[in-house]
């Protein structure tokens, strides 16, 4: 995968990938088109993935969402998803 690099060198491991935000608010990985959000348009998000989840980052390293990996998909295809967000309890 373009710009892809693995957390360690075990090939089942985690690994990350910096995409930008396109002006329709989403990014594309592991053939899934991801929602983030209109307002991080332009703005490079880091991605941590494996096997049974994706999550993105801000540039500051803030855990802004995750979604569940879309697993195998065909040749040319690809799934539309929406980060959930990350939430904090109130204080």
């Amino acid at each position: 995968m373009k710009g892809e690099r693995a957390v360690s060198d075990d090939p089942d491991a985690a690994r990350w990938a910096d995409r930008t935000v396109g002006t329709n608010g989403r990014i594309h990985i592991c053939h899934a088109k991801i929602y983030v959000s209109t307002k991080l348009a332009g703005q490079t998000m880091h991605v941590l993935f494996d096997h049974t989840t994706i999550e993105i980052f801000d540039t500051n390293g803030v855990l802004l969402g995750s979604v569940p990996h879309p697993g195998t998909i065909p040749t040319g295809g690809f799934k539309v998803l929406t980060i959930h967000p990350r939430t904090t309890r109130p204080q």
